[in-house]
This record gives structure tokens, sequence and C-alpha cells, in this order.
């Protein structure tokens, strides 16, 4: 009788290890998922400030139909030029950049998102988006007439009447780290 009882003990000590050995793996492995999401987070953030520090220092250089930079500029040629120095591949065309990237809502927007316009049937234009705040959309675009600047999207009737898509930046694929390389 009493060997039984130990039995039983010991069988319920090797079931409570168990339970309790497993609970602390799995909450291990929480812990490990949300440090891994924080610096995924962080280099995320990263991306986004160097891709805006890329197209800001484009400020000023002048428009050239079809040019990918790095003295003059188109509006998807500024943004492949930026994109190629973050080691992001992208399309060379406006329309192909929207078409290859994760479409989001306005208020979802971030900086380093793009920004599409164009007509009924077609995207026409891109700018990179700086600032997403209440009263500023900023973005950096490489405009006809003026060359590369940064302006708000909200004090332009002509943009806001042509805004057609937002893209995640994120929804682009990177090739390797971060990386400043002409």
């Amino acid at each position: 009788m009493a060997k039984i009882a130990f039995l039983e003990i010991k069988y319920w000590i090797v079931i409570l290890s168990v339970f309790i050995f497993s609970s602390c793996k799995s909450s291990q492995k929480s812990d490990f998922s949300a440090r891994s999401t924080r610096q995924d987070s962080g280099k995320i953030a990263a991306i986004r400030l160097t891709v805006i520090t890329l197209a800001r220092e484009q400020i000023g250089k002048k428009y050239q139909r079809s040019s990918k930079g790095p003295k003059t500029f188109d509006c998807s040629g500024l943004v492949h030029y930026v994109f190629n120095r973050m080691e992001m591949p992208m399309a060379a065309s406006a329309m192909d950049q929207c078409n290859s990237g994760k479409k989001i809502e306005l208020d979802e927007a971030q900086d380093g998102d793009l920004i599409f316009f164009g007509g009924k049937d077609n995207i026409t234009h891109v700018g990179i988006i700086t600032v997403n705040k209440k009263n500023q959309l900023m973005m950096v675009h490489s405009s006809s007439s003026r060359g590369v600047i940064e302006e708000n999207v909200l004090e332009s009737d002509y943009w806001l009447r042509r805004m057609k898509y937002i893209t995640k930046l994120t929804s682009y694929k990177k090739e390797k780290d971060i990386s400043l390389k002409n």
C-alpha cells in the first residue's frame, strides 16, 4: 500500500515538473518574441529615417525626364535612386512602383512610405512621405517645374485632386542591411 502511494506521488511530481518546465519554456519564447519584435521595429525605424534622409539630400537637384540620378531626377527616378541606395530593388516607373507595394490607408501612412498620384486609370507621379500629422502630409518628390522639393500635399489642391494610393515602405523587399553606398 505504501509502495502504491509512493508511486502516485512520484507520478504527480513528474506531471507537475513537466507542466512547470513547459510553462517556463513558453514564457521564455514569448519574451524572446517580444524582444525580437522590438528589435525589428528599431530596424524599421532606422530604415525609415535613412530613406527620408537620403531623399532630403536630393532637394535642390533639377528635374530631368527619365533620369534616375544622381545629379537629376524624375519622380520615379528619385524613388528608384533612394531605394537602390538602401539595397531595396525598385521598379523604374511610378506605375510599377505602385503595383509592387502593399496599399494602405492615409491614416496608416508613415515616414518613408510612398504616395502615388494620377488620373482615373493611371499613375503619373510618386513621392516619398516625410511627415504625416494632422494638417501636414509632407513628401519629397521631383517636380517637373521645380526639381526635387519637399512640400505639404494637404496645401495643394493640385495634389489632393490627384492623390490615388499610399504604399507601405516595409512591403518592398530589402536585400541586405542598411547601406549608404552609391
